[in-house]
């Protein structure tokens, strides 16, 4: 049984050879992408959740059915106790896994065209955005995909992604590595949030709620 939550990170490339394990409508919603990196990412998600769900139930991951909640975030069809969260960006999928409470994790690459404070505006607190303007440029774009993994871990914990207002919770720009998220007016349960190392060019992070 799992003790904790457990978060995988998986290079796209590495992923690719659970391919054989995607059902006949995964298979089918993966010739539906235009790029072939699209197609990469999605089939090694796909593959590596099998993969480690398949592990951590002791069951043979062809047989895993899935199905989506109100808010969009997946589940296993007879496996409700078991929870998972599931994110790809560039050269990376992340896949976070608990028995103990939602889990929620996040991976993003970092593009160096994004314009940090323009954007930031639109995802963070204010006291985020003063923080976050008072830094060189290379250091303010880590923070903000810090920052903008951190919260949407959380957000994903909740099952929520942004139907809330992610302006409306405070995840810190410090480069502590672990930290606890609450809600507004404490509508979920407080989120451990903790950033995972993957690489230079990407920042990622996982959130769990006891449950």
């Amino acid at each position: 049984m799992l003790k904790e939550p457990r978060a995988h990170s998986i290079r796209v490339v590495d992923g690719l050879v659970w391919m054989p394990l995607l059902s006949d409508e995964e298979r089918g919603r993966a010739r539906r992408f235009r790029f072939q990196a699209d197609v990469d990412r999605f089939v090694a998600a796909r593959g590596a959740l099998r993969h480690h769900l398949g592990a951590a139930l002791a069951v043979d991951p062809h047989t895993l059915s899935f199905d989506t909640g109100p808010f969009g975030k997946p589940y296993v069809i007879g496996q409700e106790h078991m929870q998972f969260n599931v994110s790809h960006s560039g050269d990376w999928v992340l896949i976070a896994i608990s028995r103990r409470g939602p889990v929620g994790v996040d991976v993003e690459l970092a593009r160096p065209d994004l314009n940090v404070l323009e954007l930031g505006a639109t995802v963070f607190t204010n006291g985020e955005l003063v923080a976050l303007s008072v830094l060189a440029a290379h250091a303010a774009r880590s923070a903000f995909f810090r920052l903008w993994t951190r919260k949407e871990a959380a957000l994903k914990a909740w099952g929520v992604g942004l139907s809330l207002d992610p302006r409306s919770i405070q995840v810190g720009i410090d480069e502590a590595p672990t930290r606890v998220v609450r809600a507004p007016f404490a509508a979920f349960p407080p989120a451990t949030v903790s950033d995972i190392a993957v690489d230079a060019m990407h920042s990622a992070a996982v959130a769990h709620c006891d449950g």
